[in-house]
């Protein structure tokens, strides 16, 4: 694997306006025929004024830019939007040129209008509603959401959300549908800032999502050497028998806040993130990139290209009664369906293009121009058009009380051949320190580039159809029977943030600054001088 450097100082050759530089956005694919990358969201890092490449955040007028890959040309767009998000959930329908992004906030960071907002990085504003972006003919919709209520339970691994991305298509102007579903079998414990890819069968009869890692910020204790519980675990839930399987625990190297992606046939890639443990060790052997071969379990540090396709592990053979090719014979949840309407959508025969779904890559060079399409996950869809999405990824949320923690659980430890990466190797396996404490570094020189992966890096592989593949987003139900609530997070931080500004009611997008909280007094302390 070649990891190419493109600098990011290239300016939008129609107002000369360099690309802002920020933090906590999202990269969106964008449709599958355009050679665009799309940046929504994010806010300026306000802990180092000092930095050398330090700006001051930008107006929220242009929340979403594009970057051509072929140009190379930076282009901004006005959303009509109040403000620009950051720290939210995001996931896309590449066959419907849809991004979706539920929830975030604003901060000290986000806008000129909100440098009044707080006086530290840790002081936010939590924002409601899922903003739908189309990326055909870049507008943007809000699609409305409970209000966040103080105190309120939060949702475990024992229920999962899906939202029918068709409802919205049928009638963008209303919020779509939402469902919440029961799940059974290994629930993995409570945890943030982990990541998700989803592989179905060959012959789509189950679905996979794959969930590794991330921790659990409310066992913070500053006096252990771990000040938090984290985790080097794999759990997939298996559809559409909604089922959680553990099928890797007991790893060594634990880590948060990283990104993964499939690539190739079977493999996923785990890119970034942070350690728990603030020993200085740096991952220089391995690049902070690790491989998970999603059929036989094993870990690397090798990319693949030429494997073999995709096939359903054996550990989930009990979850879908069926073999490695598919053959599943569990159509429905062994809890039963909480809901008749998303019965309806599951049972839905998908549209199926044999020749365009051919799990083997096509011989013929693609033209440089396209993009590969992502196959996201496919758990239920509508005959025509996607389907659902369900709701997993960086944004399962978790429900806890506070005086009942669930426990974490570890199951025995599988063996491991000489491609794993595991415990008894004896070595720092991922990510550079993720605890800054007292322990400011800053790069030489006045000039700061950024990198940026080639687009042939995205989330996807080459092989799936771009014809009516669903996607994975979280939120809670709007459907009958649903539990009221509402999903929120956060990416990592150094330490837990501050109880949110909160406003109570329901709380549509801010419209003007008029709207944000009264200012909080300055601080006597200057802000923190670690670099992001």
């Amino acid at each position: 694997m070649v990891i190419d450097a493109i600098p990011k100082n290239a300016t939008n050759p129609s107002t000369g306006t360099l690309p802002p530089s920020l933090m906590r956005g999202h990269l969106f694919h964008g449709p599958a025929s355009s050679a665009d990358i799309y940046l929504y969201g994010g806010t300026s890092y306000m802990g180092n004024r000092s930095f050398p490449s330090y700006t001051t955040p930008d107006p929220s007028t242009y929340p979403l830019w594009t970057y051509n890959t072929t140009e190379p040309v930076w282009n901004q767009h006005d959303l009509n939007l109040p403000w620009r998000p950051n720290h939210g959930a995001a996931t896309e329908s590449i066959d419907q040129g849809l991004g979706f992004y539920l929830n975030g906030q604003i901060d000290w960071g986000t806008s000129t209008s909100t440098l009044n907002i707080a006086r530290n990085e840790t002081q936010y504003r939590p924002l409601d509603g899922m903003i739908v972006l189309n990326f055909n003919n870049f507008t943007a919709s809000n699609i409305s959401t409970p209000g966040i209520r103080g105190n309120a339970a939060r949702i475990n691994f024992t229920a999962v959300d899906v939202f029918d991305i068709n409802s919205y298509l049928q009638n963008p102007k209303s919020n779509g549908s939402w469902y919440q579903q029961e799940t059974n079998g290994d629930i993995p414990p409570a945890r943030i800032d982990f990541c998700t890819v989803a592989m179905s069968a060959p012959d789509n009869s189950s679905h996979h999502i794959y969930l590794y890692g991330g921790r659990d910020p409310t066992t913070a204790d500053p006096a252990k050497i771990d000040p938090f519980a984290s985790y080097d675990d794999v759990y997939v839930l298996s559809l559409p028998s909604f089922t959680w399987t553990a099928i890797f625990t007991g790893g060594q190297s634990p880590r948060w806040g990283h990104s993964c992606h499939r690539v190739g046939q079977r493999q996923m890639v785990t890119v970034g993130g942070n350690i728990t443990r603030n020993n200085g060790q740096c991952d220089w052997e391995l690049k902070g990139v690790a491989f998970l071969d999603m059929t036989t379990v094993t870990w690397g540090s090798v990319f693949l290209p030429n494997t073999s396709s995709y096939q359903v592990p054996q550990k989930l053979f009990g979850v879908t009664g069926g073999i490695g090719s598919g053959n599943a014979t569990i159509k429905e949840p062994a809890k039963g369906w909480t809901n008749q309407s998303l019965k309806t959508v599951f049972n839905t025969p998908r549209k199926w293009n044999s020749e365009s779904n051919n799990q083997n890559p096509p011989t013929k060079a693609t033209p440089e121009v396209k993009k590969s399409n992502t196959g996201a996950i496919a758990g239920g869809v509508v005959g025509g058009v996607v389907g659902v999405a369900l709701v997993v990824g960086v944004f399962f949320l978790w429900k806890r009380r506070r005086n009942r923690a669930q426990k974490p659980r570890e199951l025995e430890n599988n063996e491991i051949d000489h491609h794993e990466v595991g415990a008894d190797e004896g070595k720092a396996k991922y990510e550079l320190p993720g605890i800054n404490e007292a322990n400011p570094a800053e790069l030489p020189g006045a000039e700061i580039a950024e990198l940026y992966a080639r687009r042939e890096a995205v989330e996807a592989d080459r092989t799936t159809s771009p014809a009516r593949d669903a996607a994975e987003l979280s939120s809670e139900n709007f459907a009958a029977g649903g539990r009221p609530g509402i999903p929120f997070l956060r990416t990592p931080d150094d330490e837990l943030p501050s109880p949110p500004l909160h406003m109570p009611g329901l709380s549509p997008p801010l419209s003007d600054i008029n709207t944000l909280p009264p200012e909080i007094p300055k601080q006597d302390n200057p802000p923190r001088t670690t670099n992001p």
